[in-house]
């Protein structure tokens, strides 16, 4: 049955090429010209090579046209086939005639219709009579012009006739029929837009009200999170407030009893010695306060190595060198966010005072040790 297969093959591929999926209608094509050509069906294959240049032709590639209906009219001239080569000389004769090849296309035209015992397809008679006249007024050979294109207009006069009566039986048959189903059609058509009006409003009202509920919940979550936030964030900025105060009133107190201060109750061991040093440093002279400070600079001001000062810091305040400097900057920041005296100060200015490089860091130090940020500390404050 592979023959019968190729020929419906070829058929897929004109409905396809009526339709102008082109692409699909030239993949039956090549289907059918690959099975035509395994069983040596050379009438399959030339149909095969004919449809595939009408597409090519219908894609203006005019040169791969030409060479199919060359190819195809061959092989109908072998097999005898006139109605075949009918076709192609017609399909040729009107490639010939666009490219201005006029004696060409007029003896191809004239040798199609020298053919005998077959049905003329009308559309290819006016396409031949119109390719007559084209060719003949170029060539100025007026009169044969002239007769050709009365023979043109006088097809086209009768394909529009038997169309426009074929027309007129048609809608009249139709006419009745029609009227009924028009009226069934609009009875089905209300009845179908009432309810989809009516499923339409329900899924209104139904996707609103959800619409609306998701809403509530999610402002009440926001809410009810943001004012969890804001307490949590104030119950911080109270705890540091506070401490900061006592900070100031220790300081206070170290400033005015100074200059009474004996020295240190404390055992005469080196390493609580050197810790106390560190603290004095720290805490009365704010030795943290210069930029770029390092366990080094520490070191040599204290007269020890740096080792040793690193254990320490370690040991008593279980941080490395560079948290315990940034904790008693953050300190020392807290307070002066307290003091009316720097009510001016940017952020970034305190910052810079207290001795952090960047506001970057300053931001990530301070939140990090009061678990606010130096804005917010300073916003709310006055609030305690």
């Amino acid at each position: 049955m592979q023959k019968d297969v190729g020929s419906v093959y070829n058929n897929i591929g004109l409905v396809y090429s009526d339709l102008d999926s082109l692409d699909i209608a030239m993949n039956y094509y090549n289907d059918a010209l690959e099975i035509n050509a395994n069983i040596d069906d050379n009438y399959g294959v030339a149909i095969s090579l004919l449809n595939k240049a009408a597409l090519y032709d219908k894609l203006a590639e005019v040169d791969m046209a030409e060479e199919l209906f060359l190819e195809s009219l061959v092989m109908f001239e072998e097999l005898s086939y006139h109605l075949g080569i009918f076709v192609c000389k017609l399909n040729l004769s009107r490639i010939y005639s666009e490219s201005e090849q006029h004696n060409r296309a007029i003896n191809l035209v004239l040798e199609a219709f020298g053919i005998k015992g077959i049905d003329q397809p009308i559309k290819y008679l006016s396409d031949g009579y119109l390719t007559l006249a084209e060719g003949y007024s170029d060539l100025n050979n007026y009169e044969d012009a002239n007769l050709y294109y009365r023979k043109y207009f006088i097809i086209q006069d009768s394909i529009f006739s038997i169309n426009i009566n074929n027309q007129i039986l048609e809608l009249q048959s139709k006419y009745e029929i029609e009227k009924a189903e028009t009226r069934i059609a609009m009875y089905e058509q209300t009845v179908e837009i009432q309810n989809l009006e009516i499923e339409t409003n329900k899924r209104k009202i139904r996707n609103t009200t959800i619409i609306l509920l998701l809403s509530l919940v999610f402002a009440l979550t926001f809410i009810v999170l943001y004012i969890q936030k804001q307490r949590t964030y104030l119950s911080l900025v109270k705890q540091n407030v506070q401490i900061a105060k006592a900070d100031i009133e220790k300081e206070k107190q170290m400033i005015s009893s100074d200059a009474d201060k004996q020295a240190s109750n404390l055992s005469d061991d080196q390493k609580q010695d050197l810790y106390n040093k560190l603290i004095s440093l720290m805490e009365k002279d704010k030795y943290f306060m210069q930029k770029q400070i390092t366990i080094n600079d520490i070191a040599k001001k204290l007269n020890t190595n740096r080792n040793y000062l690193s254990q320490l810091i370690n040991d008593f305040f279980n941080a490395n060198f560079n948290s315990f400097l940034n904790e008693f900057r953050v300190k020392e920041a807290r307070k002066l966010l307290l003091i009316y005296e720097y009510r001016n100060y940017t952020i970034e200015g305190i910052g810079e005072t207290v001795g952090f490089h960047s506001k970057a860091t300053f931001n990530t130090a301070f939140k990090k040790i009061t678990g606010v940020t130096p804005s917010f500390f300073k916003n709310n404050s006055s609030k305690i």
